[in-house]
C-alpha cells in the first residue's frame, strides 16, 4: 500500500489511530508518537497539559494498562474497609466512653492548661497596662473575663481570675454561683474541693496566707497549680495588699509579661499569614480554572489493592502496637511507646508491598517519595499558607459544633474539661527530656509515618479505584475521605473532625498538585512543630 504525502503509512497501526480525545482517561499516560500526524495533534491543541517526564512511558516500553479489578480484588477491598471502619468506630467509641478503658482524668494542670495561659496572657497586660496612663475611668467592675469550662476546678480558677483582675468581690460572687450551681445539679463536693473554696474565700476576704494552715495552702496549689498560688499573692487592681510576701508575685509577673508581648505578635503574624494565605488560595483557584496549575499526580497505578491493604495492617498494627509497647514497657514514659509504635509500624507498611510482589522502588515512586526535597519543602510551606483560610474554617465549626452540643450532662460539675490532646499532660509537667520527645514525635515520626500512610498509601489507593470517575470527583472524593480517616482516629474527639480532616484535605491537594510527599510532610511537619512551640511556650 503507498504511502501517503506526508509519510503516513495507512497499512500500519499505529497509537495515533486509537481514540486519544479527551474521553480517553488514559491519553496522558501514552508514549509520545514521532509521525507528522501525531505532531500535527500535538499542535492543534494549544491547551494541552505539559506533562511530567516521570509521567510518560518510554517509546520502548509498552503502554500503561489502567487497572482492572477482578470479583476477588472487589471483596478484598471492600475487607479493608470494613477492617478501616471498624478501628475507627472502637476509637470513636472508647473516645466518647473513657471509663471503659479506665482513663485517670486529666491531672489539675492539663485540664486548666488553657485558663493558666488566659489568666498568664491577662497578667502581664495588667502588668504593661500599669506603666501607661489609666484612661479606663475606674470602671474596672465592666471587664468581662470568660469561663472556660465548667468542672468545680474551672469555677473555683474562673473565682481567682475575677479577684485579680475586678475584685475580691467578683471572686467571691464565682463562688457562691459555684455554690448554687452544685445545689442545682445536686452534685456534693467532695473533701479537696470543699477545701479549696473555704481557702479562697478567707484568702478574698483579706486573709494572709501565713495565717492559713499548710496542707490547706498545698492542696490550694495542688488543686489550682497557677490559680493557687496567685490567689495567695492577690493584688487587685487598685487594691494592693502590701503585707502578703511580694517575691513570688514578682517571679509571676515576670514569667507573663513576655508571654503577653508573644502573645501579640502571635496575633499579628497569625493575621498577616492568614491575609497573604486568602489571597494566595484564591490566585491558586483561579489558576487551577483556567488550567494554568498542572496536577503533577499520575491518574492510576497497577497496586490499588495492595496499597489499601498496607494502610488496614499498619492501622491495625499501630494501634495493637501501642497497647502491647505500652504493657512492656510499664514504668517507662508513654512517649517512648509510642516512638517505637510509629517506627515498628511504618517498617512493617514498607516491607508488605515488597512481600507482595511490588518492588520498593516502584512503591516509593508510587506514594510520593519523588521530586526534590527542598524545593518540593518550600512549595509545601506556600500550601501551609494558603491552607490557612479553610483551617480556620474547619475551627470554627469545630468550635461550633462543640458549642452546641454542650449539655449539663456533658459539660457538668463533676465532668473534667480534659486538654485538646493527650499529649498535653507530658507539655505541662515541664520535664525537659519529655519536651523533646513530644517534639520528636510531633515534628517528625507523626509528619512522616502519618503522610507516608495517608497521603502515599491511602489517598494513592483511593485515586485508582475513582480515575473513572473523571479527575475532579476523583480528587476530591479521594481528599475528603482520606481526611476523615485521618481526623477519625486523632485523639482530640469527635468534635476536632472538622479542624483536623480540613488540615489533611490541604495535604491532600497539596500531594495531588505537586505528585510528591515531600510538601505534605513539610505542612505536616510545620503545623505541629508551631502549635507544640505555641503549647511549650504559654503552658509548660
Amino acid at each position: 500500500m503507498e504511502k501517503s504525502d506526508d509519510g503516513f503509512d495507512p497499512g500500519k497501526s499505529t497509537s495515533a489511530d486509537k481514540p486519544l480525545g479527551d474521553a480517553n482517561p488514559y491519553r496522558r499516560f501514552l508514549p509520545k508518537e514521532s509521525s507528522p500526524l501525531a505532531n500535527q495533534e500535538q499542535e492543534s491543541d494549544p491547551n494541552e497539559e505539559t506533562l511530567d517526564p516521570a509521567d510518560i512511558a518510554s517509546p520502548d516500553e509498552p503502554e500503561q494498562v489502567p487497572p482492572t479489578f477482578s470479583a476477588a480484588c472487589t471483596t478484598l477491598i471492600f475487607i479493608c474497609w470494613l477492617v478501616i471502619s471498624a478501628v475507627i468506630a472502637i476509637i470513636l467509641y472508647l473516645q466518647e466512653n473513657q471509663e471503659v478503658i479506665n482513663q485517670s482524668p486529666p491531672s489539675p494542670r492539663a485540664e486548666l492548661a488553657i485558663p493558666i495561659s488566659q489568666g498568664k496572657i491577662l497578667l502581664g497586660l495588667k502588668e504593661v497596662s500599669n506603666g501607661l496612663p489609666d484612661d479606663r475611668g475606674g470602671n474596672q467592675q465592666d471587664i468581662q473575663i470568660p469561663r472556660l469550662g465548667n468542672s468545680v476546678r474551672s469555677y473555683q480558677a474562673h473565682a481567682v481570675m475575677m479577684a485579680e483582675f475586678v475584685s475580691p468581690q467578683e471572686g467571691m460572687r464565682t463562688l457562691a454561683e459555684l455554690e448554687k450551681e452544685a445545689e442545682d445539679e445536686d452534685f456534693h463536693f467532695d473533701q479537696k474541693q470543699s477545701q479549696v473554696t473555704e481557702t479562697l474565700k478567707k484568702l478574698f476576704q483579706g486573709s494572709s496566707p501565713t495565717d492559713l494552715e499548710r496542707d490547706h495552702l498545698n492542696n490550694l496549689e495542688s488543686e489550682l497549680p497557677w490559680f493557687g498560688r496567685l490567689a495567695m499573692h492577690l493584688e487587685p487592681d487598685g487594691q494592693p495588699i502590701p503585707r502578703r510576701p511580694q517575691p513570688m508575685r514578682d517571679a509571676m509577673v515576670k514569667e507573663a509579661t513576655p508571654k503577653f508581648i508573644a502573645a501579640g505578635f502571635l496575633m499579628l503574624a497569625a493575621m498577616a499569614a492568614l491575609g497573604l494565605g486568602t489571597i494566595g488560595a484564591v490566585v491558586f483557584f483561579g489558576f487551577f480554572i483556567s488550567g494554568r496549575i498542572i496536577l503533577r499526580l499520575p491518574t492510576f497505578t497497577q497496586q490499588t489493592t495492595i496499597y489499601l491493604e498496607t494502610f488496614s495492617i499498619w492501622l491495625v498494627a499501630f494501634l495493637s502496637s501501642q497497647v502491647l509497647l505500652g504493657w512492656l514497657l510499664q514504668g517507662s514514659s508513654p512517649l517512648s511507646g509510642l516512638i517505637m509504635a510509629f517506627f515498628f509500624s511504618l517498617v512493617l507498611a514498607m516491607i508488605w508491598p515488597v512481600f507482595r510482589g511490588v518492588k520498593i522502588r516502584e512503591v516509593l515512586t508510587d506514594i510520593g517519595y519523588r521530586g526534590n526535597p527542598i524545593n518540593e519543602a518550600f512549595m509545601g510551606l506556600w500550601c501551609y499558607i494558603c491552607s490557612l483560610p479553610i483551617v480556620l474554617a474547619g475551627a470554627i465549626v469545630s468550635l461550633a459544633l462543640a458549642g452546641a452540643a454542650a449539655t449539663p450532662d456533658s459539660t457538668g460539675l463533676d465532668r473534667p474539661t480534659a486538654a485538646g490532646h493527650p499529649i498535653m499532660e507530658f507539655v505541662m509537667d515541664g520535664d525537659r527530656t519529655a519536651i523533646v520527645m513530644v517534639f520528636i514525635l510531633t515534628c517528625v515520626c507523626a509528619p512522616i509515618v502519618e503522610e507516608t500512610l495517608f497521603r502515599g498509601f491511602l489517598y494513592r489507593s483511593l485515586r485508582d479505584s475513582t480515575f473513572t470517575k473523571g479527575r475532579s470527583t476523583s480528587v476530591l472524593f479521594s481528599a475528603a475521605m482520606n481526611s476523615l480517616v485521618f481526623a477519625a482516629i486523632h485523639p482530640q474527639g469527635i468534635f476536632f473532625i472538622p479542624v483536623l480532616g480540613s488540615l489533611a484535605f490541604c495535604f491532600s491537594l497539596a500531594r495531588e498538585w505537586r505528585g510528591s510527599l515531600w510538601g505534605p510532610i513539610t505542612m505536616h511537619a510545620l503545623h505541629n512543630g508551631m502549635i507544640t512551640s505555641m503549647a511549650v511556650f504559654f503552658f509548660s
